[in-house]
């Protein structure tokens, strides 16, 4: 990050806690025995907040001695409170899974439903509120068919007619029955307006890179480990603009990163994030990990992907870091802005911005529900009057 502009002070009892879930190991993590009771709140406020706490019981529970005792108990609680919510969520889970496989229809599964088990050392460190899963969009009203059977219904589609999802998103959501988890389905791995007009991610094959994974004695496919990181950057940096979703995607990527260990083809990430043209974002990500975790990025690569200095300046300044360690949202505005400046080529930035206020008619089209004949004109006035006050994401 610039030197000129330094990251915020964060407290001992923060330091302590982020020691304790990048995969420190613990005797090298920050002592415990000088902290106060000012820093002990901390660390259980920030840990609650960022969904760490389970996994600062698993990691610190040789150590519960020398905690104070209301601070093991809030991490005992937070624990065993979601391994009983996962326990519930995997065997829905399974059954789910079970069901897609005896159909045959190909399963890639994402985020906290692998994590928890290739990842973190216990089901119950790893916080989970949903299914994510990537099927192959021509078999959709197959899945569909397999959840509504176990009771799952459509949440509808938002503001966004299901026209839109199908040819300009990538996901849908599906309602559960009672004690069962909400279900993403997917079809595009890294969708929306941005990649679409800022990147080549579209022409990249991550289903041929996919490999086999074993969720609950079930075979599905997971992401091969470059193209695992590559979503983790888009979906922190993009999707969640680096604030939103708090420090838990840093710690699912250093996870994916300390799992891999010398392995990690760091060579062909770099030449994966430029082949997509996602090189910006993968330096601001891995460098806020490197700078919150201590994740063992080399910092060869880092310097290989930095943008220029300027645009590491104004990086610094539109990035809201108390956003991130505080866990709250920042302006449309200010997420904006940052995905601009997150954009690496200057013309594909001039293209995003210029399609931003005028989309192309069959977009427009899609996004408003409009027949193919209907009037134009008033729903681009619209468009351009709800994106200047920021209303809605386009």
């Amino acid at each position: 990050m610039n030197k000129r502009h330094q990251p915020p002070q964060v407290s001992p009892g923060c330091q302590a806690l982020l020691a304790w879930v990048s995969g420190t190991p613990p005797d090298r993590a920050t002592d415990l025995t000088g902290l106060s009771e000012t820093d002990w709140q901390d660390f259980i406020g920030m840990a609650r907040a960022h969904q760490l706490a389970p996994l600062a019981y698993y990691q610190l529970y040789h150590t519960l001695d020398r905690l104070p005792p209301w601070v093991a108990e809030a991490l005992q609680t937070a624990y065993h409170n979601v391994l009983a919510a996962n326990v519930v969520l995997y065997n829905r889970t399974q059954r789910i899974l079970k069901a897609l496989r005896q159909a045959s229809i190909p399963v890639l599964v994402l985020k906290g439903t692998l994590f928890a088990q290739t990842l973190y050392p216990s089901i119950g460190a790893r916080p989970m509120c949903d299914l994510d899963l990537v099927i192959p969009l021509d078999q959709l009203a197959q899945v569909e068919t397999v959840l509504s059977s176990f009771g799952y219904r459509s949440l509808g589609h938002g503001t966004r007619p299901l026209e839109y999802h199908l040819r300009y998103g990538g996901e849908v959501t599906y309602g559960p029955p009672q004690s069962w988890p909400p279900v993403d389905l997917h079809w595009h791995l890294i969708f929306g307006e941005w990649p679409r007009w800022a990147t080549a991610v579209a022409d990249e094959d991550f289903w041929g890179r996919a490999e086999p994974a074993i969720i609950d004695g079930i075979e599905v496919l997971q992401l091969a480990v470059l193209d695992s990181l590559l979503h983790q950057v888009w979906h922190i940096a993009v999707v969640h603009g680096y604030t939103d979703m708090g420090l838990r995607s840093y710690v699912d990527l250093d996870r994916i990163i300390r799992a891999a260990g010398d392995s990690l083809d760091w060579t062909g990430f770099v030449e994966l994030t430029r082949r997509v043209r996602m090189t910006t974002a993968a330096y601001l990500t891995l460098a806020l990990c490197v700078q919150s975790l201590h994740t063992p990025v080399p910092p060869t690569v880092l310097a290989t992907v930095q943008p220029s200095a300027l645009r590491r300046r104004l990086l610094d300044q539109v990035l809201d870091q108390e956003a991130l360690l505080q866990r709250r949202y920042v302006s449309r505005r200010r997420v904006y802005l940052l995905r601009l400046l997150l954009v690496d080529r200057t013309r594909d930035a001039a293209r995003l911005l210029f399609r931003t206020f005028f989309p192309e008619k069959e977009w427009l089209a899609a996004r408003y529900g409009l027949e193919d004949r209907g009037p134009r004109f008033a729903q681009r006035l619209r468009h351009l009057v709800l994106v200047l006050l920021l209303r809605g994401e386009i």
